[in-house]
């Protein structure tokens, strides 16, 4: 059965997508083939596009902060709540920027990102989001490992009490 788009009308894509013989693709990527292939909903990432966009958006702070004479600095932090993968995370931070984490969860990922070496002793590690007792205990792990730069995100005074009173003998702690 051959397909066919019922609605004529003219469509202003990306530049990243073209319409072929009634087909959607991106960047040559059959994408009716892939729904078929793989079923609906369909989510893919194409991974050069990560280090595009964020390039991209560092290029646009740049120019903003020429034109304002901004004089303060400026880090890129990829929000892992936006795709969990491994394989993203990887391609994300060769381009040079700071990881934001939400959740116990995101730990291990970054645990293991270190062991393999993806992440440098200079990535930053900004911790966000609600912190269960798993995600302290995490956060303290991570601080204590002392890889890469940590920063909690304290929500409460009990918080900060909990990292200062179990970190009172490391001496890398910087308040």
């Amino acid at each position: 059965m051959k397909e066919q788009l019922l609605i004529h009308e003219v469509i202003d894509l990306p530049d990243e997508f073209d319409i072929k013989d009634f087909k959607l693709f991106y960047r040559d990527i059959d994408l009716l083939r892939l729904s078929k292939d793989y079923g609906t909903p369909l989510r893919f990432t194409f991974l050069p596009t990560i280090e595009e966009k964020i390039n991209e958006m560092k290029l646009y702070f740049k120019e903003a902060i020429q034109k304002t004479n901004y004089q303060g600095s400026y880090m890129y932090y990829y929000c892992t709540k936006s795709s969990h993968f491994r394989h993203i995370l990887q391609k994300a931070i060769q381009s040079n920027i700071g990881v934001e984490i939400s959740s116990a969860y995101d730990i291990d990922l970054i645990k293991s990102l270190i062991e393999d070496g993806n992440i440098k002793k200079s990535t930053k590690i900004i911790c966000n989001g609600y912190k269960t007792s798993d995600y302290q205990a995490g956060i303290l792990s991570l601080i204590q490992q002392n890889h890469c730069s940590v920063m909690p995100i304290i929500d409460s005074k009990s918080e900060l009490l909990h990292y200062l009173e179990n970190l009172s003998n490391t001496t890398n702690l910087t308040i």
